[in-house]
């Protein structure tokens, strides 16, 4: 078992254990985001992010920012049960960073038998599940 792509310093434990597969459930609550880093460009003086995630389509939009400053995020799974992510709007240069994160992420899923489920809104919260992929017939 590897421990998957790499995870900012602070990460919340829930979330680091979700991405090493040693948990087949995260959640990510919307408002301060206490671990994420300043993107490039972005002053330190706007202080910590805040996360917000509403329905788009059959994925999620998170949308993070720095005071004025944010990111958006869409981000949905496969037909394979792989995660699927891309930036909206402006992104800080990140989408190449964004894209080999989910490339990782997505490896260390079939490298420990998994993939994601579901991603669903719970009130103005994420929830991401795993399965086995050994659940999957056609896979």
């Amino acid at each position: 078992m590897t421990s998957g792509p790499s995870l900012p310093t602070g990460v919340d434990e829930h979330v680091a254990a979700f991405v090493a597969c040693r948990r087949d459930r995260v959640e990510l609550a919307a408002g301060p985001v206490t671990w994420l880093p300043l993107p490039p460009g972005v002053p330190s003086f706007l202080g910590k992010p805040k996360a917000r995630f509403e329905p788009d389509g059959a994925g999620i939009r998170a949308t993070v920012k720095w005071g004025l400053a944010g990111i958006g995020l869409k981000a949905s799974v496969d037909e394979r049960g792989y995660l699927v992510a891309s930036t909206t709007g402006f992104a800080f240069g990140l989408e190449g960073a964004i894209g080999r994160w989910v490339d990782g992420m997505n490896e260390q899923l079939k490298a420990n038998g998994r993939r994601i489920d579901r991603i669903m809104l719970v009130g103005d919260d994420v929830v991401i599940l795993k399965r086995h992929a050994a659940d999957d017939t056609d896979v």
